[in-house]
């Protein structure tokens, strides 16, 4: 459960467990380690960068990813004192600013930022009212996992194990189809 990780630095521990060993084992360590953190993390997130494609937009996301990881070791004591939700929810806005640069070049990356940081140009309903239920079930899904109910808990895991929800989840997908492009 990569997206309830409470900091940039866990996130990274929790996604992608084989890439990141490799990376730490092999790279990080093989630089030195924490002798030139930040040297050496700029160069391993590069390289991470470039393991998944060779173009400018994945070194500049693997580049992204290290600005995180290193302002969160410089923020971590203030960081740290924020209760656990307000980090997960910090974390998982900053990593999905991320993802755009995996299947957008520059040009839009920059207006889907505008697109989110000018409220004038802000369209909310992309899909017109299929947008907040697919929000809500979305979000569950996500985070689901982490909220701890005690005395719904049990309900809980049957609801999210049910087959209609997860059918409910496919069919919404599938809607989305005709909007995004393949990664490979």
């Amino acid at each position: 459960t990569p997206y309830v990780s409470k900091n940039p630095k866990e996130f990274w521990r929790r996604w992608h467990i084989t890439l990141s060993q490799w990376l730490r084992d092999y790279i990080y360590l093989a630089l030195g380690g924490n002798r030139k953190y930040l040297r050496n993390i700029l160069i391993v997130f590069a390289g991470c960068g470039l393991w998944h494609g060779a173009s400018w937009s994945f070194i500049v996301w693997g580049l992204y990813h290290a600005a995180l990881v290193i302002g969160y070791r410089l923020t971590k004591r203030w960081w740290d004192v924020l209760p656990s939700g307000v980090q997960i929810l910090l974390c998982f806005i900053f990593v999905s600013f991320g993802w755009p640069l995996f299947y957008t070049d520059f040009s839009g990356y920059l207006m889907l930022l505008e697109t989110v940081f000018m409220p004038v140009n802000w369209k909310p309903f992309i899909y017109g009212w299929l947008d907040i239920p697919y929000v809500v079930m979305v979000f569950f899904w996500t985070f689901l996992p982490a909220i701890k109910f005690p005395s719904f808990h049990r309900f809980l895991n049957w609801v999210v194990s049910m087959a209609p929800a997860q059918a409910i989840m496919i069919v919404a997908a599938i809607m989305s189809f005709y909007a995004t492009k393949t990664f490979i």
